[in-house]
């Protein structure tokens, strides 16, 4: 399974706020996936391209492209989003 990071963890990987990975999610400046409502996830390969854009580095051509996430992959993420919820509030 692919990794997955909230806008929080991203944020602090680019210096910036969570709210400001939000817009940028929302806007299609960074890829990402929605979960329902204001629930964001970003695969860390996606971010790795986006930082790669940023400073100007040419992606591997060779790389092959990532699958989409399946419905079982959305479901795992949401199971541990809730787990992550629990450990971080306790």
């Amino acid at each position: 399974m692919q990794k997955v990071l909230p806008p929080e963890q991203v944020a602090e990987h680019l210096q910036v706020t969570p709210k400001t990975v939000r817009e940028w999610l929302k806007t299609g400046y960074i890829k990402g996936f929605n979960l329902g409502g204001n629930e964001w996830r970003v695969r860390e390969r996606d971010l790795a391209d986006f930082v790669d854009q940023a400073v100007g580095v040419q992606p591997d051509i060779e790389e092959p492209d990532e699958e989409p996430l399946t419905t079982e992959d959305l479901a795992a993420v949401r199971e541990g989003d809730q787990a992550w919820r629990i450990c971080d509030a306790g």
